[in-house]
């Protein structure tokens, strides 16, 4: 039976935690089911039948840990080879078989040589820290450069009324990734009609904290609770009065 080394804190990860139960479910099965090298073959109904729910090609990809598509449902976790096993070596015996799976799937090249994990120096840490703030500034600029600004407006709104109701910092940064995603998914992949929406969101903001809301004040933790808080609204379980004014997340 394969064995799994497993990173005990992606738990404190922002980016994971901030992720949907759908997309955590998914990281950990996709880590605990793919090969000897960190490729996962799609299986559609296998998968379905696994997390509980249809799984796409946009919900493997929007996993909060670095994977990419490496042909027709095949994917790849890319530091997966250097977590589990640290450099490879051609002289060490069980990483032949690895070196090997890594040359058929054309991806040799791209496993860079490290260090085995727990002999970096204090230096190399720090460097590679920088190395992975300066990724980051970069990778949030491309995708905001390319942002659909309808989505862009809705997590603007969104963050403006939870300043409004003194339910966010107002130094919290709503231009992210994961409130952008969020939103988008909910009103494209998960089929959420415009009209559904703002009904909807208009509720989330009129109900208040004694009542129910989802955990967190963030379009995450909405979108993971979407069909909870609509089932709420359906049935008025607050008793509270909307008001319509000035609600509408929409641009």
């Amino acid at each position: 039976m394969a064995k799994r080394f497993i990173d005990t804190e992606i738990w404190d990860k922002e980016k994971f935690c901030s992720s949907s139960d759908k997309q955590k479910l998914l990281t950990l099965f996709i880590t605990s089911k793919c090969d000897q090298i960190g490729v996962f073959k799609m299986a559609n109904m296998l998968v379905t039948a696994y997390i509980g729910s249809p799984v796409t090609e946009e919900d493997i990809l929007s996993i909060p840990v670095d994977i990419e598509k490496i042909g027709e449902g095949k994917y790849w976790l890319s530091n997966f080879c250097k977590f589990q096993y640290g450099e490879l070596k051609e002289t060490c015996k069980p990483h032949k078989k690895y070196i090997e799976m890594l040359k058929s799937e054309g991806l040799v090249e791209r496993v860079s040589k490290g260090y085995p994990k727990g002999i970096n120096t204090l230096q190399e840490k720090e460097e590679e820290k920088e190395e992975d703030k300066e990724e980051e500034s970069n990778n949030t600029m491309s995708w905001i450069d390319e942002a659909d600004a309808t989505y862009l407006s809705i997590c603007e709104n969104f963050y403006k009324r939870l300043v409004e109701l003194d339910r966010v910092k107002k130094n919290t940064e709503w231009k992210s990734k994961s409130w952008y995603d969020a939103f988008r998914l909910l009103l494209t992949t998960d089929g959420v009609s415009t009209e559904e929406f703002n009904r909807v969101m208009k509720y989330y903001f009129a109900t208040p904290r004694t009542q129910y809301t989802p955990i967190a004040d963030s379009p995450v933790s909405v979108r993971s609770k979407w069909q909870k808080l609509k089932d709420y609204q359906q049935r008025g379980s607050t008793g509270c009065k909307i008001d319509n004014s000035n609600l509408d997340t929409r641009p």
